[in-house]
């Protein structure tokens, strides 16, 4: 199933319309039942976009449409010692692959 998150409700001041979108196919493998999947956003949108948000909700035309997902933060050293912010939805997100691909 392919899906697109848009993220319009987030950072008016930014305008690379590309950080708000995220077109993904969601697989049977996200709806592992033995090992909940996250779904992790794009580098740029996680560091400008989601910067300050705790959660989320998914709006679309699917079951369970509006639920609200919780937004994790991960930070990391790459190869180079650079700090890397991460973001992935988890709850909310797991419940959503479940309704829609099992």
């Amino acid at each position: 199933m392919k899906i697109s998150l848009n993220l319009q409700f987030l950072n008016d001041e930014i305008n690379d319309e590309s950080l708000y979108k995220c077109e993904l196919i969601v697989s049977k493998a996200y709806a592992s039942r033995t090992k909940s999947q996250v779904l992790h956003f794009p580098p740029k949108t996680a560091e400008f976009v989601l910067m300050d948000n705790e959660y989320l909700f998914i709006d679309t035309p699917h079951k369970l449409s509006g639920i609200r997902c919780t937004i994790k933060t991960y930070e990391r050293k790459d190869k180079r010692k650079k700090n890397i912010v991460e973001k992935y939805l988890t709850k909310g997100w797991y419940n959503w692959v479940l309704a829609n691909i099992s």
